[in-house]
């Protein structure tokens, strides 16, 4: 089976401001979705900013489990131009509005990168449209160059991720506690590994497997568990599937055991799929501080001096934590240009972004995980 498809057009009056990107809407009818069975659903390949894509839909999951209470829908590049867009999923109602819809995520395409998202299956049976599931996919090109900074993973490596899946040699078994809805205790998600490679990446977590080869982890969910134990093998995590609390949670993990540039990879994720409003910056901010996410905490800053009028106004700034006054003058700063889109002028560490600190700290082989100030504290000695 395949799914109809209708593009469609715009029409611009008068002449766009120079660099603007318009989105390119592809609306995916999967018809009689309720009856599909597990399985892929493939829609012919279609162009998109004059490139070859293709959608898949898994109506049951990634797992493929007929009782899953969830949906998978994958964007598949055929492209070979190395070109960085952006992109969405929505599912759409009988009147075109949006019920649901995913982060956008920013990728380089290559022939055969896929990247996915799963959705709520009730979500999508209460807004079918004449028993057809309508999917619009939003792609352009993006007109953000300057991305995080996200460090590589240190076990990136096929013989190392195959071992993930390979019981054999496995010889500590981590329990993870899971709860039902109903607040009851279900028995624990139990995951297998290998403390020889534990101790490459997260020494903290070997060291508690030394006297003990089944260890409880507390203050984890099996999901965050799961995924901070398949970068320490060195899979790639499928950001663009998770929604912000699992990334989160991910990013609370990967402090907790000392996996930092697993840490630095989530938070730059985590900012890519939140929006910072009045009402939750302070709870963003709060986290931020909590964990030393400097990065988020950024965000927030400069999402304070965007909205000052309106936050002044609603005394949203009461309760900050204390000790942020050089987070918010740096932010000032970039909202004034003196940023690093000047820095070959001026090299002023005081206003530049965190990922331009981390990426330079990183290139002299100094640790990325410090503070704002302390990062500064480290490269500017080096300005000569």
């Amino acid at each position: 089976m395949s799914a109809d498809s209708i593009h469609s057009k715009s029409i611009h009056v008068g002449t766009p401001p120079s660099g603007f990107q318009d989105w390119e809407r592809t609306h995916l009818f999967f018809h009689d979705f309720a009856a599909l069975k597990p399985g892929g659903v493939v829609d012919d390949d279609h162009l998109s900013l004059g490139r070859p894509f293709q959608v898949e839909l898994w109506p049951f999951g990634d797992d493929d489990d007929a009782e899953s209470d969830e949906f998978a829908i994958y964007l598949t590049s055929w492209s070979n131009d190395n070109a960085q867009i952006e992109f969405c999923f929505a599912i759409k109602d009988a009147n075109d509005n949006t019920a649901e819809s995913s982060p956008t995520a920013s990728v380089r395409i290559k022939p055969g990168r896929t990247e996915g998202y799963t959705f709520s299956r009730e979500t999508a049976l209460n807004n079918l449209v004449n028993g057809a599931l309508v999917i619009e996919v939003k792609i352009k090109l993006s007109t953000h160059p300057a991305r995080p900074y996200i460090p590589e993973n240190p076990s990136r490596c096929r013989t190392i991720e195959a071992l993930f899946t390979d019981d054999e040699f496995t010889d500590v078994v981590f329990e993870v506690e899971r709860i039902q809805a109903n607040g009851k205790p279900r028995k624990p998600a139990c995951f297998k590994a290998h403390s020889l490679i534990l101790s490459m990446v997260s020494p903290l977590l070997a060291e508690m497997c030394k006297s003990e080869s089944t260890v409880r982890i507390p203050n984890a969910t099996p999901k965050a568990f799961h995924s901070l134990l398949s970068y320490i093998y060195g899979v790639e995590l499928p950001y663009c599937r998770m929604d912000a609390s699992h990334i989160k949670d991910i990013i609370e993990a990967a402090n907790r055991y000392d996996v930092i540039n697993l840490k630095l990879e989530a938070e730059a994720r985590y900012v890519s799929a939140i929006n910072i409003t009045v009402e939750n910056m302070m709870e963003h901010l709060h986290f931020a501080d909590s964990i030393n996410c400097d990065l988020l905490k950024e965000c927030v800053m400069d999402f304070i001096v965007q909205n000052k009028n309106e936050i002044f106004a609603k005394k949203t700034l009461l309760g900050v934590p204390e000790g942020l006054i050089n987070d918010l003058l740096a932010a000032m700063m970039r909202s004034g240009k003196e940023s690093e889109a000047n820095e070959g002028a001026d090299e002023n560490y005081n206003a530049m972004c965190i990922s331009t600190l981390r990426r330079r700290a990183d290139w002299l082989g100094y640790d990325v995980d410090g503070s704002r100030e302390t990062l500064i504290s480290t490269l500017a000695p080096r300005r000569d």
